[in-house]
């Protein structure tokens, strides 16, 4: 019984994977946005259950690396490419078609290598995830004028999610963030507190920016 509380909530941000590729084909954007949100939290609840009850199992790793592709790899990849075919003229956006395919091998090859202890083997899929959803919600809900027309433009938007897709499979070392751990790292302390204050100022701005930060901490070994 309680090996299955963590598979719930597992099963949980499945379907709402799948709610989300429902919802672009929908052309309901703003709601596919929040439902990738709505991924993260859940993908995170069900490590935290799984670590703290100790009901680590084979079929809960499956399971939640196909979850993980579901909500991360096609979800993402169904969002930016509807959003940004409806907003640019542009057939560059199949590239964005790649992201379930740079998915698929960063889940499998992490699936096959757990040596890196508190840290990942590139970016993981619900980071390069939330960055993609950060696009789109910048665009309907950002008043800066300034940043919304850096940000939401073709070339950008192209360049961002292409690096931050190649990134999965890339070799770079990327620091994780748990929550029964953080409170014994004053640098990842540092950049939670960073993070909620870029949040307050700039709102879906913030969350890109802050995820870029992420990046260039992880590239940079300033966080580790």
């Amino acid at each position: 019984m309680k090996k299955n509380i963590a598979n719930f909530f597992t099963i949980i941000n499945l379907f709402l994977g799948v709610l989300c590729i429902y919802q672009c084909f929908n052309s309901n954007l703003i709601s596919s946005a929040f439902i990738i949100i709505a991924c993260f939290i859940f993908d995170g609840i069900d490590g935290s259950i799984a670590r703290f009850m100790k009901v680590d199992s084979e079929f809960g790793k499956q399971l939640d690396s196909f979850s993980d592709f579901v909500s991360f790899g096609l979800a993402p990849a169904f969002l930016i490419f509807i959003f940004f075919s409806s907003q640019f003229n542009n057939s560059l956006s199949y590239l964005f078609l790649l992201i379930p395919v740079f998915s698929a091998i960063r889940l499998a090859r992490y699936n096959i290598n757990q040596k890196h202890a508190n840290k990942f083997l590139g970016l993981t899929t619900p980071v390069n995830a939330l960055l993609i959803s950060s696009v789109v919600l910048i665009y309907y809900f950002e008043r800066n004028e300034l940043l919304r027309n850096i940000i939401i433009n073709e070339y950008f938007i192209i360049f961002l999610v292409s690096m931050s897709s190649l990134m999965l499979i890339s070799n770079i070392e990327t620091f994780e963030i748990r929550l029964d751990k953080i409170f014994v790292n004053r640098r990842k302390l540092f950049f939670i507190f960073i993070s909620l204050s870029l949040l307050y100022i700039f709102s879906f701005s913030g969350m890109l920016m802050l995820l870029l930060f992420y990046v260039a901490f992880s590239v940079l070994k300033i966080i580790n």
